[in-house]
């Protein structure tokens, strides 16, 4: 069976190939996909695909999902420079939240099913438990809130199929 998946990521793994740990994305595609599954998984890094990927808000992504034929998209790209979001939160809402709903409009139109990959910077930190996808979210600053809200696009897009 062959699964086509697009990976996307803000890291430029590239230069990361063959070396150990790294990053999600590396880890989801060097040793979940490729080692276990032995899977072909296209990679699609915004940064490396784009130098205007902030301004564009995930546009090239949805290019990307529009013109090949994916069977899964695993969403790992963020902006995720927590400090500068508080300084700069039309940048952090333009990647984490409008940048999320152009991904899951493409994935709709396509019928891709969409894997999300989110932060524990959504809940606020207070509590002595690990945290759970049930738990209720309160997050404290804008990077936290600006992945909320990519968070809520995908879940409204999903209630209203």
């Amino acid at each position: 069976m062959t699964l086509r998946i697009l990976l996307s990521t803000q890291e430029t793994i590239y230069e990361k190939k063959g070396s150990p740990g790294g990053s999600l994305p590396l880890f989801l595609y060097a040793d979940f996909f490729a080692s276990e599954f032995n899977l072909k998984v296209d990679i699609y890094d915004p940064l490396y695909n784009s130098k205007d990927y902030i301004n564009n808000s995930n546009f090239n992504i949805v290019e990307e999902v529009n013109v090949n034929n994916y069977d899964l998209v695993i969403n790992c790209a963020a902006y995720t420079n927590v400090d500068k979001a508080e300084s700069h939160p039309d940048v952090a809402y333009a990647v984490n939240q409008n940048g999320v709903r152009n991904l899951v409009r493409a994935c709709e139109i396509h019928t891709i099913r969409l894997i999300h990959i989110s932060t524990d910077y959504i809940f606020s930190g207070n509590s002595n438990n690990s945290y759970h996808e049930e738990d209720t979210a309160s997050p404290i600053g804008v990077y936290g809130k600006s992945k909320l809200e990519g968070e809520n696009e995908i879940i409204e897009r999903s209630e209203e199929q």
